[in-house]
């Protein structure tokens, strides 16, 4: 598979982390526990960042709280694996920077910065066989992004026949991934997702599914402006998805974002 980068990404910081190890991850048998509780303050801070949110702040201090109790229990937990605590420091290093960057009144700079958390902590994830639902979704968000990358900016007059043999197999590798995530079994109390929460993953799911399917219709049928106004209707629902994550009561007034 191709990587593309990401908008808020420079291509230094998805540099592959160098394995020297992968022995087996000492720690506790429910340490996806702890991670699903560490992602609800870091989804919420995520989305709070990315609209430049009065509570951004307020969430990003949360995160700050969680993350040093994570790794208080959990940085000295592996011997073996050379990047296990270079991967701790890296993700407590870029939660401190975001900080920095809210009291510089720069919230989009802090939504950035802790956008590289959940790549570095799912590379730590995949190399101990740490199979976790949220890791899914950001391999689908990154062949999505790839995807949206070719029609960024572009109108029907401006797409290119090169613009679309690269959106066929982006779409084609968008829609792999997006297969991966529906196959995966869901374990609603571990992530704390009440009915109401359920149900509004199913519907953004079946929303997602349709965007896509929408989208292949239109490539196929190569029309410029279905093309763009297509690939539009992509982000939306996954963003409302993956902020469901997040630490919102109820669940229906978690905010929308643009991941």
């Amino acid at each position: 598979m191709i990587r593309h980068p990401l908008p808020f990404f420079s291509a230094a910081l998805l540099l592959p982390i160098a394995v020297a190890g992968c022995a087996q991850f000492n720690a506790p048998s429910d340490i996806r526990h702890e991670f699903a509780e560490l992602d609800r303050a870091y989804v919420t801070a995520l989305a709070l960042t990315n609209q430049s949110s009065p509570k951004a702040t307020q969430a990003v201090t949360a995160l700050q709280d969680h993350w040093k109790v994570f790794q208080e229990r959990h940085y000295g937990s592996n011997g073996t694996d050379t990047s296990w605590q270079s991967d701790f420091n890296k993700v407590g290093c870029r939660i401190d920077v975001a900080n920095t960057f809210l009291e510089q009144k720069d919230a989009q700079s802090a939504h950035e910065t802790l956008e590289g958390v959940r790549f570095i902590l799912l590379d730590l994830r995949r190399r101990h066989q740490v199979d976790y639902y949220l890791d899914y979704l950001t391999k689908y968000h990154e062949a999505m992004e790839g995807l949206l990358a070719v029609v960024q900016g572009k109108t029907s007059e401006t797409l290119t026949v090169s613009d679309l043999s690269t959106l066929r197999w982006r779409l084609s590798e968008a829609e792999r991934q997006w297969a991966v995530v529906q196959a995966q079994p869901f374990d609603a109390a571990l992530y704390g997702f009440d009915g109401q929460r359920q149900e509004r993953m199913r519907q953004y799911m079946q929303e997602e599914t349709e965007a896509l399917g929408h989208l292949r219709a239109a490539v196929e049928s190569e029309s410029g402006e279905g093309i763009v106004l297509a690939a539009q209707a992509i982000k939306p629902p996954f963003a409302k998805l993956f902020v469901l994550f997040g630490n919102w009561a109820p669940a229906p007034s978690a905010p929308a974002a643009s991941e």
